[in-house]
């Protein structure tokens, strides 16, 4: 991370580095890079033992490499999984397209492909100058601020906010939810603890519009309704009118108003 002039001049060298007999030998390796953070793998040495044992760790290092970070990307995309699996049997919803897992300072720990390319871009979602979440102005997102808050109180109990983000000229507004949850609900994988923390967290999501058919097949499962009953349900709850149901679907306002009774 730093050479051994750069280091000698920080902070951490008189408080950490000294004190245990100079451990400024040693090396690693990088596992994953984003914007907001870096997981590096390696081990320090002390400066006594440089010459006896530096080339060996820094080899076993090497090796190791390609394993190590096929390991760290299977147990992100496990994660990843375990995320979208929980959030859609809790709100049962198709799963989200973009999932952002932050601390109780509203720091980014977690990121899908699709979560990254918006912090990335910073349009509609990105981070401030402390690397908390805010809004395309740079300003705290308050349903994003009120979870975190909830997760510093250590509340047992999720609660579900909507939030909506505007953009600039040109881009529409996102729409999403944000809710505190227990690191332990959330996930389960080896590497979750070192990515999520220890205790309670803050989920993000943008969740993609559900098709028709798919809507209709939850308002099925949830009131036990036919088919077409589901269908013609959940056209009404989109505000469309019998009228406007009969031309979609190629019935009659009479079979509309008796499957809605």
């Amino acid at each position: 991370m730093f050479g051994r002039d750069e280091l000698r001049r920080t902070e951490f060298h008189c408080d950490w580095v000294l004190p245990q007999e100079r451990i400024e030998a040693g090396g690693g390796t990088l596992l994953f890079k984003e914007d907001h953070r870096l997981i590096a793998f390696g081990g320090n040495i002390r400066e006594k033992d440089r010459e006896r044992t530096e080339a060996v760790v820094l080899k076993l290092i090497e090796l190791n490499q390609p394993q190590l970070r096929a390991a760290f990307e299977v147990n992100r995309l496990m994660l990843g999984q375990s995320i979208s699996a929980f959030l859609s049997n809790q709100l049962h919803t198709a799963a989200p397209s973009a999932v952002i897992v932050a601390d109780t300072h509203q720091r980014p720990r977690y990121a899908c492909a699709r979560a990254q390319e918006l912090l990335s871009s910073g349009v509609r979602i990105g981070t401030d100058g402390r690397g908390r979440l805010a809004d395309a102005l740079g300003q705290p997102i308050p349903g994003i601020a009120n979870a975190a808050m909830r997760a510093r109180r250590k509340h047992q109990n999720a609660r579900v906010e909507h939030i909506s983000l505007a953009a600039g000229e040109g881009f529409g507004a996102l729409n999403g939810f944000t809710m505190n949850v227990e690191v332990g609900k959330l996930a389960h994988t080896p590497i979750s603890r070192a990515l999520l923390g220890h205790e309670n967290c803050v989920v993000v999501a943008f969740a993609r519009e559900l098709t028709l058919k798919e809507r209709a097949s939850t308002l099925q499962r949830q009131f036990n309704l036919t088919p077409a009953e589901a269908v013609v349900s959940s056209m009404l709850a989109e505000g469309e009118s019998a009228n406007e149901i009969v031309k979609r679907g190629g019935t009659t306002v009479f079979t509309v108003r008796n499957q809605t009774r």
